[in-house]
């Protein structure tokens, strides 16, 4: 059991070995333009919030690809041939996204205290900030999950993904300005509980259909 799960997480990696090192160039790329003469202006405050922005993309690339990239050119059928059992294939698909999103968290969190100018009584802001685009990344997690586990095509289940988390944003904003609901300082928090939940509903239903898929 333990040989048939390395292999499928090599699998799995190599799969998403490519997704994975434009992660790697969204965390690094933001902080290579302090070193540009320039752009003065440019500190260490903005790489930061722009790295860890666009880092959570990755989790879209990552997720929106790691299924339906199989489904295009027949691996997936291959591996029902070969007796991989549907279980242990989903296991080893979550654990590398899974992996992917604590690390992509992990590094934003650790180089937050490298931050200058925070005052004390903006630290709950600050960290409020940092949940929102964490849950905006299991948000893009869950979504292109289930749409990757329902599309061919991994570009479709990519974009697609990344829209739900925008509409949920902007209807929240709009519903705060025009009906004063939720007020404008809880806005982030229902953001934070609708994405994470979007986000938790979309991966259960994407495992429990490709568990129960009889496609292969």
């Amino acid at each position: 059991m333990m040989s048939e799960m390395k292999t499928l997480l090599w699998k799995d990696f190599q799969l998403s070995k490519l997704c994975l090192l434009a992660g790697m160039m969204f965390i690094v790329g933001p902080y290579m333009f302090i070193f540009d003469p320039y752009i003065p202006w440019y500190d260490f405050s903005h790489a930061w919030l722009i790295s860890t922005m666009i880092s959570q993309l990755t989790m879209g690339l990552v997720a929106g690809n790691i299924i339906s990239c199989e489904r295009a050119d027949r691996s997936a059928a291959f591996l029902a041939y070969q007796g991989a059992r549907r279980k242990m294939v989903i296991a080893s698909k979550l654990t590398i996204c899974t992996i992917a999103l604590v690390s992509i968290c992990a590094i934003s969190f650790v180089l937050s205290f490298w931050l200058k100018g925070i005052r004390p009584e903006d630290v709950v802001e600050f960290r409020i900030l940092q949940t929102c685009i964490a849950a905006t990344g299991f948000c893009f997690f869950g979504c292109c999950w289930l749409l990757s586990d329902l599309m061919t095509s991994s570009v479709a289940a990519i974009v697609f993904g990344f829209l739900l988390s925008s509409f949920i944003g902007c209807g929240l904003s709009t519903t705060s300005h025009y009906l004063h609901w939720p007020r404008i300082i809880e806005v982030p928090y229902w953001y934070i509980a609708f994405v994470t939940a979007a986000g938790l509903i979309s991966l259960v239903a994407g495992t429990w259909h490709f568990i129960r898929s009889k496609e292969s």
